[in-house]
């Protein structure tokens, strides 16, 4: 039983650890989706500007394209913006990115509070229902916000190969699909008009 006791005290700091570090980079990919969709729709908006003067004073920035091809750029920009903005907030990234933050916060209490208990009470047998409450705590806290992404947890385990015995083919593909999960969309929309433009 003592064994057992141990093996579970170990584990449980291990869940929260676990836990409030994915929370945290869920937070921290929330962040960042919200810093770059706003960057995305304000180039997007530039670009509309831009092209709308480079008509007005009859710069030929491609050849190929004419001005009904350049009213239809801008004309379809105009709605990829409007589509695009509705769609962004409607997931609410950074209201999001504050609940991860308050969960990965209330965890790491209870994490801090159990390494506490851990060095404080040496009896196995008294530590039993404190390792109780904390865990009811912990299960009330999941309980009470969404859950993450894999590709958090996937993150996580990159930043801490040694940890989760990871190797260097899989960190990589990991940092790999972090970015099309990330950022991969909002660097297309800042790209693309620039593309079809000068190219």
């Amino acid at each position: 039983m003592d064994k057992e006791r141990k093996t579970y005290k170990e584990d449980l700091e291990t869940w929260l650890w676990i836990t409030k570090g994915v929370r945290f980079y869920a937070h921290e990919r929330y962040l960042k989706q919200n810093k770059w969709s706003n960057i995305a729709v304000g180039m997007m908006s530039a670009y509309i500007i831009i092209i709308n003067l480079v008509t007005s004073y009859k710069i030929h920035l491609n050849e190929s394209l004419g001005d009904n091809t350049v009213s239809f750029v801008t004309t379809a920009l105009s709605i990829m913006i409007l589509v695009f903005s509705q769609l962004e907030n409607s997931n609410d990234f950074k209201l999001k990115a504050e609940k991860f933050h308050d969960c990965s916060r209330e965890i790491s209490k209870l994490y801090r509070q159990l390494r506490e208990k851990r060095r404080e009470i040496t009896d196995d047998a008294l530590l039993v229902p404190i390792l109780n409450e904390i865990t009811n705590s912990y299960q009330t806290i999941l309980d009470k916000y969404e859950n993450h992404k894999d590709i958090d947890y996937q993150y996580f385990k990159c930043n801490h190969p040694d940890d989760f015995k990871m190797s260097f083919k899989p960190r990589q593909l990991t940092r790999v699909k972090y970015y099309f999960n990330t950022y991969f969309v909002y660097h297309i929309l800042i790209i693309s008009p620039l593309v079809l433009l000068f190219i």
